[in-house]
């Protein structure tokens, strides 16, 4: 049995306290340990009353100190962290299945909708580790005017449920807003929200919510941990409603925000 070996049952075995008091008892079974424990404590306190004690006192506390961060430093780069990240936001036809009680993309007239879609991505780094989100519902908040309204749970493309894990070099499409009919005027958007959270639950999936119309604003689009309950994503878009030709329209920007 190796060294390694005996290490590692040692440690599946026995917890900190025992180890401890292993150390402790076999300490007491050295002979004269009094005596011993006596000549290094009028050693220590000798020491103690030195002038250079001071100094290498506070130099021993610095090297301390840039041990931990240090230490701190390297286990943040090993633990990684996520790198989400959106620059655009396309306007696509897509295709609802009340089957499966999911949206996909799909240009069937007359039976897809226009659609305005987020992507999302994880980018992968080769200079640092990038970790997986998790799970993530969306919210969208709009801000049109004097017109406030938040939608949550959001629904994405191709999902069957509100939440979606996004690993690195991962891309997901949210729906930002979706037109009522596909045929309908510019001004007839509605927000899409899905509430079925895992496959034990009946689909609910709700896109007759209807946004203002003719309204210039904001979009707030936030990614929210499902096991921490934090925001570890926020984009804000531009929103045109109608444009000056009264034919276009749709997000005009997208910016991240943290």
């Amino acid at each position: 049995m190796t060294t390694k070996a005996v290490r590692d049952w040692v440690r599946a075995q026995f917890g900190a306290k025992s180890l401890i008091s292993t150390i402790v008892i076999l300490a007491s079974l050295v002979p004269d340990w009094m005596s011993r424990f006596q000549f290094w404590r009028e050693i220590a306190i000798s020491a103690f009353h030195k002038p250079w004690f001071p100094l290498v006192a506070r130099l021993v506390i610095i090297l301390c100190g840039v041990a931990v961060i240090v230490s701190d430093y390297r286990a943040h780069l090993r633990a990684g962290h996520h790198n989400i990240t959106s620059t655009k936001a396309e306007t696509t036809p897509i295709l609802y299945s009340a089957t499966f009680g999911r949206f996909d993309r799909e240009a069937n007239p007359p039976h897809s909708k226009l659609a305005i879609l987020l992507e999302v991505i994880n980018i992968a780094d080769r200079r640092k580790k990038v970790q997986g989100i998790g799970k993530v519902r969306a919210q969208i908040k709009f801000e049109l005017g004097d017109w406030h309204r938040v939608f949550a749970p959001c629904a994405w493309v191709s999902e069957y449920f509100s939440s979606v894990d996004l690993g690195p070099g991962e891309t997901r499409e949210l729906i930002v807003a979706m037109r009522n009919t596909a045929m309908g005027t510019w001004a007839d958007w509605r927000a899409v929200t899905n509430r079925r959270g895992s496959s034990g639950e009946a689909i609910s999936v709700n896109f007759q919510q209807e946004i203002a119309p003719f309204r210039d604003g904001t979009i707030l689009v936030e990614l929210i941990s499902c096991d921490f309950g934090t925001v570890v994503a926020r984009f804000e878009l531009g929103w045109q409603q109608q444009s000056a030709d009264g034919i276009t329209g749709g997000v005009t920007y997208v910016k991240q925000l943290s």
